[in-house]
């Protein structure tokens, strides 16, 4: 029964020894490396001039947290699009109240865009359409003259949110090609 207790004290102290060790790494727990290019736009077949838009593609390193385990790698594409000039390109009116602020209406939903703030929200509310989906690492948000520039994942809560789950839509990166195609189902018909 002593060696039992003995030997557990002594893994607990490796153990102790092991997570102090490894917490002396102080190291960054994600490290990325990405290839940008700037592609083209395609809303509904057509393609729409717009700035803004590019497609990456690269890696991200995670790190976990104890000494000897090998890093893990995620393979990850994304892309970058002017949300303003997607929506615009769907049929959105856009009513500019100054700069910084506009509303965003269309099929019969309005969204409220502050530029300033970096999100989109319901009117009203606080909670923006733009954020990291759930299993996702990528959240961009960046402002270029009267747009906001979000990743895929953003477009589509916002997508979701003005046609539902009814109206299949879809966001979709060509990273050879370097295209993102924004499609609407029911407005192709």
């Amino acid at each position: 029964m002593k060696k039992r207790i003995f030997l557990i004290s002594v893994c607990l102290c490796v153990l102790c020894g092991m997570l102090s060790a490894c917490s002396g790494l102080n190291r960054d727990p994600i490290y990325s490396s990405f290839e940008e290019k700037e592609a083209t736009l395609i809303v509904q077949g057509q393609t729409i001039d717009a700035d803004g838009v590019y497609v990456y593609d690269g890696f991200e390193y995670r790190y976990p947290d104890a000494p000897g385990v090998v890093p893990l790698m995620y393979p990850t594409r994304y892309e970058k699009v002017p949300l303003v000039a997607t929506l615009s390109a769907l049929g959105a009116e856009v009513e500019w109240q100054d700069e910084q602020h506009a509303t965003l209406s269309l099929e019969g939903k309005t969204l409220v865009l502050s530029l300033a703030d970096q999100t989109v929200t319901e009117p009203g509310k606080n909670d923006t359409w733009v954020h990291v989906a759930a299993g996702h690492f990528v959240c961009v948000r960046e402002t270029v003259e009267k747009d906001l520039i979000v990743d895929g994942n953003s477009l589509d809560e916002v997508l979701f949110y003005f046609f539902g789950n009814q109206t299949p839509t879809f966001t979709m990166m060509d990273w050879e090609n370097a295209t993102v195609t924004v499609t609407v189902q029911d407005k192709t018909e």
